[in-house]
């Protein structure tokens, strides 16, 4: 579920300059696509805690927020294929993305206080480690497949926004358990 959040930091506005490049898009500055995508993941993890806690469902503002997140993306690619700027599409992935707080909240909560922690760190981690995956999956599917950058990212996209979304769905809604157990 965490994983999208490192493909489009990691490789949609990393790659914001080769991209900008290839689509003869100007003005393009990575720091700008940076501060931007952080300042939208900044209000989007506030806003998905406060919003989980009004709705009740951690599973609902997961969904809500990778939806947004989509859309984001998309647009993204929508822009990249138009000559468009990058800046408001960095914006807005960064806000869809930012269901992170209530992605570790629904981690922790899966787990006893014996392993509450441990389990919550462990995800996080793998989270951030699989841009080290997504890296050369992107290569893959872009020699084998014979697509430029964009193309290739967007396939990349396309999985792990499968993936996570999948995940999310057979997720149990962990909002008002009783967090008062230990693992065996």
């Amino acid at each position: 579920m965490g994983v999208p959040i490192w493909y489009s930091v990691g490789l949609l506005i990393s790659l914001s300059p080769e991209i900008a490049q290839l689509y003869h898009i100007d003005n393009l500055e990575l720091g700008t696509c940076f501060i931007l995508f952080q300042i939208g993941i900044t209000l989007g993890d506030l806003s998905s805690g406060l919003l989980s806690q009004l709705i009740q469902s951690r599973k609902k503002t997961l969904i809500l927020f990778m939806t947004l997140a989509i859309l984001a993306t998309t647009n993204h690619f929508i822009n990249i294929w138009n000559g468009i700027g990058l800046n408001t599409t960095s914006f807005l992935m960064g806000l869809g993305c930012g269901y992170l707080s209530v992605f570790v909240t629904t981690t922790a909560e899966h787990f006893g206080t014996n392993l509450r922690v441990l389990a919550t760190a462990t995800v996080t981690n793998f989270m951030r480690g699989s841009i080290t995956l997504l890296v050369p999956l992107h290569l893959w599917i872009q020699t084998s497949f014979q697509v430029d950058l964009a193309m290739g990212l967007l396939i990349t996209g396309v999985i792990v926004w499968t993936f996570a979304i999948a995940s999310t769905i057979y997720l149990p809604e962990t909002y008002g358990k009783n967090l008062s157990f230990v693992e065996d």
